[in-house]
């Protein structure tokens, strides 16, 4: 794989860096995008990923470049929410519910198993 080492040079700002990488990673056939990114990258209690849009209140929209980075992360299985002082916390989705209890995302593994052994349970049972 390349590694656009071909573009170094004596010194550069760091403005011209990232258009410099951005015009070599363009050249390799990727899509880049500095913008877009949410705000905050969160850790619940037990390390686990999730992804928070700050917004002055419930009525901005996110645009649309914020709405493509949000859907690749989802993609990924970063749960993504958007947070305003009026709405609080809200989880990213066009059909997923506002979240109830913001202070736990995801739940953890001793819990999905539970809820697997009581699924089970109730189609066997």
């Amino acid at each position: 794989m390349p590694d656009g080492s071909e573009l170094r040079r004596r010194s550069v700002s760091g403005a011209d860096a990232e258009r410099q990488f951005n015009e070599w990673a363009e050249s390799q056939g990727w899509k880049c995008s500095g913008r877009g990114w949410p705000d905050y990258l969160v850790l619940d209690e037990e390390d686990h990923p999730f992804c928070v849009e700050v917004k002055e209140t419930d009525q901005v929209r996110l645009s649309p470049s914020q709405q493509r980075v949000m859907r690749i992360l989802e993609r990924m299985g970063i749960p993504c929410y958007r947070w305003s002082p009026d709405a609080g916390l809200q989880r990213w989705s066009h059909v997923a519910p506002p979240m109830v209890k913001p202070y736990r995302v995801a739940p953890s593994r001793r819990a999905l198993a539970a809820r697997v052994v009581a699924e089970r349970t109730r189609i066997v049972g």
